[in-house]
Parts: C-alpha cells; structure tokens; sequence
C-alpha cells in the first residue's frame, strides 16, 4: 500500500476513533484497497479495459509473430 494512503488511512482514523484511529484507520484503507482489487478481478471481463491493463496485453502479442 502507498505511503500516502497510509497517511491519509491514519489521519482519518484519529479523526474518527481517536487514539485507537491510528491503528483501526490504516486497516480499514488496506482492506478497503483489497476488496477493491478483488473487485477487479473478479469483474475484469465485464470492466471497461484501462491503461494498465492495455499496456499489459501490448506487451504480451509477440510483433515477430505477425
């Protein structure tokens, strides 16, 4: 997970629980992060294709193949 994320995980949890924020916060944006990239892929053929994924099939079609 990003620094950032964890940043903004952490200061979201001391706004909203206090103290124990800083440790809920930071859980709660990685498991928010992981549901979403389970999301992902689990509805990847129904998904629009975005530009990581476009790059990612450009690499894997071989040009001496054609």
């Amino acid at each position: 997970m990003h620094e950032l994320m964890i940043f903004f995980g952490t200061m979201g949890g001391i706004f909203m629980f206090g103290m124990v924020g800083v440790i809920i916060g930071p859980i709660i944006a990685a498991l928010f992060v992981t549901i979403w990239e389970i999301y992902g892929q689990a509805f990847q053929d129904i998904l629009p294709a975005t530009g990581f994924v476009l790059r990612r099939k450009e690499k894997a079609v071989d040009p001496e193949s054609e």
